[in-house]
Formats: C-alpha cells, structure tokens, sequence
C-alpha cells in the first residue's frame, strides 16, 4: 500500500509540472551559476544552454543572465547563449527582458540561424554608440527605428510569421506594448533563442516562448478587391486565419477607384489659370503674350506654325551650336500652399533632346528625353510662394528645337487628394506599396481632421526623388523631411504617427531624423489613408495598424509573464 502511494505521489508530482508549465521554452535563470560554468546548463523548461565564452564573462546572478563586458578581445557573440532549435511557426513568439549600460557596446536578442558569432536571424541589436535599437535580419533594415536610447529595463516581443516577424517593445518606464515593425520575407527555419553580446554590460532577466500562438490583427487592410477595404492587404489576411483582419472598413474619397487590384486617384483639377495656354497670341514672331522668355547665348524663342498640336500656333525654342539655355516662363496666379498640375504637349526636332518642367524657380523639375511626336507631359507640386513661376526649359542634348503646345495649370481639389478611414486612435503605423509617376506624388496620410475639407493633417509621399514628409495646420503646409531615396516600384513606404514623433521608411529604410512637433489641431484626428495627385499613381497592399499608445497590444503582458511552478501536494494515507 506504501509503494503504490509514493508511486501515485510521484505521478501526481509529475502531472503538476506539466500542468503548470505551458510554455515549450522558458528560461527564467534561477539558480546562480559562476562565470565560465553555464554552458551546458538547463533552464526552467529543461533547454539546454549553448554559450560561447572564451573569457569568462557570462554567468546566472540573482535571477539574471549578467554579461560583465570589459573583454580584452571583443567580438560579437562571445558571450554568446542560445537555446535549442526552434521550428518557425506563424504566431510563435520570443519574449525577453533585457538591460544593457555600458556605452558603446552591442547586445542583440532574438532568433538566430545559429549557435555561433553575431546573430542573423531576426533580431533586435541594441547600438549604445548611435544611442538607438535596431531590428534587422529580416527586412534588410539599416536604420533605427529607436533614435532615443532609454537606460533601464526592455521588454522585447519578436512574433514570427510564415515570412517575416513583427516586433513589439515595452521600454523602460512605459506601461505599454508598441508596435515598431513589420517584416515581410525571411522563411528560414529553424531559429534559435538566444543573446550575442559585444563586450556590453548587460543582463536578460528571462527568455520566454509560450505555447499561445498570437499574430495582431491590423485596423485596416485592403488588397483593392472592392469598394470597402477587403483584409487581403497583408499575408495573414490572405491566407486567414490568425492575424487576419482589417476587412470592411468604409473609404472616403469620391475620386479614387479601385481596377485591377490597385487603388487609383483621379484628383479633381480647377478652372485653368493660364492666359494664353495654347500659345495663341504673340506680340511679335519672338515674343509670345502672357509668357517671359529666359535665353542665353544665340538660343531664341519663335513662333511656330507647322509643328503644332492644336490651333495654330506652338512655341518653339532653338537652341543654339553651343547648346546654350533657353526656356519660356509663366509667372502664375497659384496661391501659395495649393497643390496644382502642370500639364504641357512637347517634342523636339530630333531625339537625344531632353526638356525640363520646373514647378517654381528654385526646383530642379522633371526632365524627359523628347521624341520627334507630340507626348502629353505632366507635373504636380505644391506652391511655396505665392505666385510660382513656372518654367518649360531646354535641358541637356544636342542642339535642335524644342516644340510646347496646349499647356496647363491648375489647382488639384484639397478633397480629392485623399481616401480615408477613420480609426480608433491617432496613433498609427501606416504602410502601402506605391508604383508612381516621376514628378508626382503618392503616399499616405496620418491625422487627418475632415476628409471633405482637409485642414490639418501629416502626409508621406514619393515624389520619384526624393521622400518628403509635410505638416498641414489650418492650410499652411511646413516641411518636416526631405531627402533623396532612389524609388523603386511597388516598394512600401511607411509612416508612423507616435505622439508627439513621425517618422518614415522607404524601400525597409529609414529616411532622414524622427521629426518631433505638436499642435492642437492634430490632437485625436483619427482620419489616416492613402494621397495621390496624379492618375497614373496606383497604391497596393494597404494597411494601418495600432502603434500602441493607448494599450492595444496589452495582451502581451499576459503571455510575459508565465506561470508559476505550483509546489506538489503531498497526499496522507
């Protein structure tokens, strides 16, 4: 009676632990271990511990994993701790707590390929040298998405996907989770848990892989199948299942249409604001009425009464043996802040000949290489002064003539350059793939207060040379971000509304500084979509997601912190 009693003791021993421990990994480092002495040691779950230590820095100290750094040779990964092989599984996650202190010095945690040097999986890489975290390994990122180190304590949440992950942080202080990317195309498998570390003073107070498996599920999603948004604008919400979402949501936006499964704009455009736009009229065969001319050497402009597009009349430019600069110019009637479109018929007398719109002096324009045809060119821009003047010129090529006709400006529809859902929060990341027209614009926009008439709000855009990113506060536009970034098509371009911060990312690269401003008007606009201003501009593979800011992803607290282990209950007689 006594053997079969301790037998059932021990089995019900057994079945608590496996009862209390739901998670396939956890490593919590409670029992010390000295320097040089934790490889080949098990933690909580009974994973064995992989560390490379070749000068004993590593150990287990008052329930963490402490790296004391200061190493004579420093190299990435040694120290170095990993834990067994990990199958990739979409909603499988990695949950780590960790500080790092010393200046200077790296510690990358996440998933890695293997059990040796830097990590290459999916991983976050603190930089204490830039001041910044970084998460790379799956997206090609090079840039911070953390410009503001924080010292204190990180909890860091990396969910794998089928391809890619997302990652969450909860930094020191906060008492919420954000969202700070998402990662489309790494599939490697399997991955190992683990820490590299750079000669940093560190300590990781556990690693955790639970068994609930999670993905978020996006406020908005549209692969551009119906006129309400579809869900299909992410992996998760194609395949269904978890993390899907995102379907259902009613746009705004009458001008904009979906074919073919893109999204297209066709902004409303204004009465026309030139005075001669056909070249009609001249005051002499040199000197055309309502426009200026802008030549150097033996260049000229003339009337021309051969080559036209429509009534009788084009102006032809010639341009002189030594290729000198000629160009023919309209001071506008633009106010300053609209956005408008710059429409003109061109060709030249031979091919190699290239031309030039500028939108306002001062902006290196649009340059196409002209044929012996006549071509319809376009350009959009916003006016920074009032009163823009607008140049066709003669850019670079062999000496020749250059042919314009039927041109046009007009003010683009404030209205009719957006197409919105309103949201939950003001607090969003947002990211499209765009395929757009060189000297157009297309992007997204964050904020927004009213889609019928737009006053205040924070768009994103491409331009074919450069991303931008603009404030509007009560019609008044400032520049917050401008630098070059080669396009690519149907690369994503991402912006992220965060308080009081912005920041944008092209082609999985961040482009210039996080910019930092506030005003009144912004506050709780809950309005974010997509911005075009050209009708050859498409937008694919839309979504918006929770940054975090008012605790949507919260359900991470749960899934960190594991279960106690229960102490077995001792049965009498």
């Amino acid at each position: 009676m006594k053997k079969h009693s301790v037998l059932l003791l021990i089995f019900m021993f057994i079945a608590s632990l496996a009862q209390a421990d739901t998670a396939p990994l956890r490593d919590e480092f409670t029992y010390p271990l000295p320097a040089g002495s934790v490889n080949g040691t098990v933690g909580e779950s009974g994973a064995v511990r992989t560390v490379v230590d070749t000068e004993n820095k590593l150990s287990v100290t008052g329930g963490k994993l402490s790296s004391s750094g200061g190493k004579a040779s420093p190299a990435f990964g040694d120290p170095g701790f990993w834990l067994p092989a990990e199958a990739r599984v979409a909603g499988k996650m990695l949950i780590a707590e960790y500080t790092s202190t010393a200046s200077g010095k790296y510690i990358e945690v996440g998933f890695d390929t293997n059990t040796e040097g830097g990590m290459s999986g999916t991983t976050v890489i603190f930089n204490r040298s830039e001041s910044s975290a970084y998460f790379s390994g799956i997206s090609g990122l090079s840039s911070s998405y953390i410009d503001v180190w924080e010292a204190g304590t990180w909890l860091g949440v990396n969910v794998l996907r089928t391809s890619g992950s997302y990652l969450f942080f909860k930094s020191p202080g906060s008492n919420v989770f954000k969202l700070m990317d998402i990662a489309e195309n790494s599939t490697t498998t399997p991955l190992y848990p683990g820490v590299a570390n750079y000669s940093d003073v560190a300590e990781i107070g556990f690693l955790h892989i639970p068994s609930t498996l999670w993905l978020p599920a996006p406020l908005t999603s549209d692969g551009f199948s119906a006129a309400t948004s579809d869900g299909l604008g992410h992996a998760e919400g194609v395949a269904g299942g978890l993390g899907s979402g995102g379907a259902g949501k009613v746009w705004t936006g009458a001008t904009w249409g979906v074919a073919n499964g893109v999204l297209g704009n066709t902004p409303t455009l204004g009465e026309e604001t030139l005075t001669n736009a056909g070249f009609e009229s001249w005051t002499s065969d040199t000197n055309c009425d309502d426009w200026t001319e802008y030549k150097t050497g033996s260049s000229t402009i003339n009337k021309e009464a051969t080559l036209i597009h429509g009534g009788a009349y084009s102006a032809r430019l010639d341009v002189d043996e030594s290729s000198s600069n000629v160009a023919i110019q309209n001071y506008s009637v633009l106010a300053i802040h609209v956005w408008y479109s710059i429409n003109v018929w061109a060709r030249s007398s031979a091919s190699g000949i290239t031309f030039r719109i500028d939108p306002y002096v001062g902006l290196v324009g649009l340059s196409k290489n002209l044929g012996e045809t006549w071509t319809n060119y376009t350009v959009t821009d916003r006016s920074p002064t009032a009163n823009p003047i607008i140049s066709f010129r003669r850019h670079t090529g062999a000496p020749g003539s250059i042919y314009f006709d039927d041109a046009s400006i007009k003010v683009i529809a404030p209205a009719s350059l957006f197409r919105t859902t309103r949201e939950s929060t003001p607090n969003v990341m947002v990211s499209a793939n765009l395929v757009l027209t060189a000297g157009t614009q297309a992007g997204q926009v964050v904020r927004l207060d009213d889609p019928a008439n737009p006053q205040n709000f924070v768009i994103a855009y491409h331009d074919g040379a450069r991303v931008k990113l603009d404030s509007c506060i009560g019609g008044t536009y400032v520049n917050r971000i401008s630098a070059v970034a080669t396009y690519v098509a149907s690369a994503p371009l991402v912006v992220v509304a965060d308080g009081t911060s912005y920041d944008v990312y092209y082609n999985n690269a961040k482009v210039g500084s996080t910019s930092t401003f506030s005003d009144a008007a912004l506050d709780g606009n809950l309005y974010h979509g997509t911005f075009s201003t050209y009708s050859g501009n498409t937008v694919d593979n839309y979504r918006c997601d929770a940054r975090g800011n008012e605790g949507q992803w919260n359900i991470l607290d749960a899934l960190s912190v594991m279960p106690q282990q229960p102490k077995p209950r001792i049965m009498s007689k």
